[in-house]
């Protein structure tokens, strides 16, 4: 009896490379395990006897644009739950809220936030329910934007129902206050739905959405890049801010050495980066 679907090195090194041109991935050899174990299923799926039907699949099937999303699903890490990184929202709601707020009241326009990588849409919420708190929001409006690669990721995203475990660092006041309880699920409320929006967005290919923005938050995502492809996502994301717009990346990601186009500032709360350039006023 033939055992499961074995993964060749040929057939490891084309994946790799499809997955790095199409989404700016750096998958080296510690990837492959994983991607073994996790395509398999996909294998079974689609119903493919081996690994070199799957790699057809994604390099000629006219299907391929879809099985990649497909792939996205399955490799990347989703982990994520409302109010997560307390230490850095504190750095956004008491130090740089009252600092881009007056400038787009000013402006006559309403705060502008970026969820980039924003999977199911605990983070783009989070942040919303946040500023709509903030005092120095006060008289002010909120628009946040949540994108991702994942259309499923996207779909929950908009449903606005979670299970418990994304709340498991919500207070009861917020819970209470943001939330609504519906057969075991919590529905967010509709003010917050109202003032984010999701897209769909590739950050290795695409450029940023319509903005441009005060703060752009990218946690955990520069991590699966490399080389150019991470140039770009800098890149990317330096021209989707306001000159003095701020960047929140992940507590394990830096830019410093991938370029020079942000300043890096000690906060109280936080070490982000900022784009030089635009007067900050309180």
């Amino acid at each position: 009896m033939s055992g499961p679907p074995r993964l060749a090195d040929a057939e490891f090194a084309r994946i790799a490379e499809i997955l790095r041109d199409a989404f700016g991935w750096d998958v080296g050899p510690e990837w492959r395990p994983n991607l073994e174990h996790k395509l398999r299923r996909r294998l079974a799926d689609l119903s493919l006897p081996g690994f070199s039907d799957y790699v057809w699949l994604l390099t000629y099937d006219r299907r391929k644009a879809e099985e990649l999303a497909h792939a996205a699903d399955l490799l990347t890490t989703r982990e994520t739950y409302f109010f997560r990184e307390q230490y850095q929202l504190k750095a956004f709601t008491d130090e740089i809220l009252p600092l881009v707020a007056p400038r787009a009241r000013e402006e006559k326009r309403p705060v502008r936030v970026w969820s980039a990588g924003c999977a199911s849409g605990e983070e783009a919420y989070t942040l919303a329910m946040l500023a709509m708190e903030s005092p120095a929001l006060l008289g002010g409006t909120v628009e946040v934007f949540g994108t991702d690669v994942s259309p499923a990721a996207l779909a929950a995203a908009r449903r606005a129902e979670y299970d418990a475990s994304s709340l498991r660092q919500t207070t009861p006041r917020m819970r209470e206050r943001w939330f609504t309880a519906r057969e075991g699920r919590f529905v967010v409320d509709d003010r917050a739905r109202a003032c984010v929006r999701f897209g769909l967005a590739n950050l290795a290919t695409d450029p940023p959405p319509p903005g441009p923005f005060d703060v752009a938050v990218c946690r955990n995502v520069a991590i699966y890049f490399v080389g150019a492809a991470k140039r770009r996502l800098a890149r990317t994301l330096h021209d989707a801010l306001v000159p003095g717009g701020w960047l929140l990346l992940g507590h394990a990601e830096s830019l410093v050495s991938v370029t020079t186009e942000f300043e890096l500032v000690t906060l109280t709360n936080d070490l982000v980066y900022r784009r030089p350039g635009g007067e900050q006023r309180k």
